[in-house]
């Protein structure tokens, strides 16, 4: 089990690379480059000679690249399976996969879209969701890359059955899990979802929240919320996972390299007991 950390930990105003470098001294082992359209250090409009050039200053710091969050790159595919919708997908899909060559990653975080303002009905989002994604899951196998599908707070895949369902039906090798222990707590319980998903989670990201915040407002440092780490360390023995742990934070306003140390000193903690 690798430790790894999404980039949103590094302080906007630090140097990328150098920030890297402090990761990987904390004891880091990987991280989870952002991808936007056109903004931060990665976007889909740079050049790939410049990607190719920030994956080797990244590969230098000895950190290895778990995997790629898009950010804002894909439509809302549980509103919409247009034409138009699945090319819009597809294409910058086909762009990201460019990036995942580039990088040396298999796997892509997939938020399979979301009923955020009762603009679909459940039914149909699933509809939706999963016609676009069985689109995007041929050409992602081309490259063997997974598109592990993330619970997030979306009003979508709220129960581990949709969840293992959902996944099963599309039935490619390139559509996995993505599971977030934090975001869980708001509607379930981590090792309920650890558990009947199984070997369907490809990767994982670590956060923990507060219950009695009840909002965005609750998620915390880990060891810091409602999270109970043992039972989640026992659910994911049991299911024999054995890939990246991600921590997914927001970074301290000051002395943020702190946060770093912390983390994974908790995440050693979550891991081995």
């Amino acid at each position: 089990m690798k430790k790894a950390f999404n980039q949103w930990i590094l302080p906007n105003s630090w140097d990328f690379i150098a920030g890297c470098k402090e990761a990987r001294k904390a004891g880091f082992q990987g991280i989870e480059i952002n991808v936007s359209l056109q903004e931060g250090p990665i976007s889909l409009d740079k050049p790939l000679t410049a990607m190719e050039e920030l994956a080797n200053k990244i590969k230098n710091t000895g950190l290895e690249i778990a995997s790629i969050l898009p950010v804002g790159v894909f439509p809302n595919i549980a509103a919409d399976s247009s034409a138009a919708t699945i090319d819009t997908a597809v294409e910058r899909l086909e762009k990201l996969l460019d990036l995942t060559e580039i990088f040396g990653t298999d796997a892509i975080l997939m938020v399979p879209g979301g009923i955020h303002e009762n603009e679909v009905r459940y039914d149909h989002a699933y509809y939706n969701a999963s016609k676009v994604l069985k689109e995007m899951a041929r050409v992602a196998e081309e490259k063997e890359v997974v598109l592990a599908v993330e619970n997030v707070w979306n009003k979508f895949l709220v129960s581990p059955l949709d969840m293992s369902r959902f996944v099963d039906e599309i039935a490619s090798p390139s559509v996995k899990c993505y599971f977030d222990v934090g975001n869980i707590l708001a509607y379930g319980w981590p090792d309920d979802w650890i558990e009947i998903l199984g070997d369907r989670i490809y990767r994982v990201h670590l956060k923990d929240w507060k219950g009695s915040v009840g909002n965005i407002n609750g998620f915390c440092n880990l060891l810091e919320g409602d999270v109970n780490w043992p039972k989640v360390r026992e659910s994911f023995h049991k299911i024999g996972y054995k890939g990246w742990f991600t921590a997914e934070l927001s970074n301290y306003r000051h002395y943020p390299e702190v946060l770093l140390g912390e983390t994974v000193l908790a995440m050693d903690k979550i891991i081995n007991g």
